[in-house]
């Protein structure tokens, strides 16, 4: 829990003077998009990055279809507000319909999310799970959100 603590002191730190902008910053929008798409060659990766309400890089590697038929997805976002990352996939069902899943859920593409963690980590990022993505840090304002949480602090800030 100490090292939380550290990234909630960093998230208030950068938010003492408002919601930053990536925009306003100068950020760079392409950040590890090139060295990603090494990661994954043979997949396409498509940077979705948009700072509108979002603190973060976001990538989408499409994985394709598994033996069950469903298109699965794998989204990377890398924070700007502090040297974290997340990572989810969603399985897809039709082309509109899809949901989250665990990694469990996705044995085939194991080794492809640990290229990921070995990768960011070897750059001293920290994965943020999912069960501290709901962590509350208090003194912060949201422009969406009513409770900032930590996860919409260091990614994507919505109601």
């Amino acid at each position: 829990m100490v090292e939380l603590d550290l990234v909630v002191e960093n998230i208030r730190r950068k938010f003492s003077k408002g919601c930053p902008s990536g925009i306003m910053i100068g950020w760079d929008v392409s950040r590890f998009f090139s060295a990603l798409k090494s990661v994954f060659k043979g997949y396409t990766v498509l940077n979705q990055t948009d700072f509108n309400y979002s603190y973060c890089n976001t990538y989408d590697v499409n994985l394709g279809n598994n033996a069950s038929g469903h298109y699965f997805v794998l989204t990377i976002k890398v924070s700007y507000i502090y040297d974290a990352f997340t990572m989810h996939i969603t399985r897809y069902i039709s082309r509109r319909s899809g949901e989250v899943v665990t990694f469990d859920q996705c044995n085939e593409y194991k080794e492809l999310v640990e290229k990921v963690r070995s990768f960011l980590a070897d750059k001293a990022f920290r994965e943020i799970q999912s069960d501290e993505m709901d962590v509350e840090v208090e003194g912060v304002e949201l422009e969406l959100a009513e409770v900032p949480t930590v996860g919409k602090c260091l990614f994507d800030d919505f109601e």
